[in-house]
């Protein structure tokens, strides 16, 4: 199980459903766009949620590991269905140019606004 931090929540999510969102996150954010995911979420309670999630360009969103002594889920957050269908997404947007290139490693992330 991973935990989705994303606009200062907490979402516990499937560990396979959490990569995958990152990466079309990623893939969408080079491309500066974005996209409404949705997907099952566990509860603090161990309800079974959903949670509808704006990802891309712009939107701050990390993945890590939920401890094991989390809580107890009434039931499975794996949904295979949108795993493959997210992944379509992402592998679809890799054959398009990124728009947002690498970083260069001395160039100034103020782009001269305080000069």
């Amino acid at each position: 199980m991973h935990r989705i931090r994303y606009a200062g929540n907490v979402y516990l999510a499937d560990d396979r459903t959490a990569e995958v969102l990152l990466g079309y996150a990623h893939a969408l954010a080079v491309r500066r766009a974005v996209d409404v995911v949705s997907l099952a979420v566990g509860e603090p309670d161990g309800r079974i949620g959903r949670a509808r999630l704006l990802v891309g360009d712009g939107i701050p969103l990390a993945i890590d590991r939920a401890p094991e002594d989390g809580p107890h889920l009434d039931g499975d957050l794996a949904e295979p269905d949108l795993e493959r269908e997210i992944q379509r997404m992402t592998d679809g947007l890799s054959r398009l140019p990124a728009l947002r290139p690498a970083p260069e490693e001395d160039a100034d992330p103020t782009n001269g606004l305080f000069d």
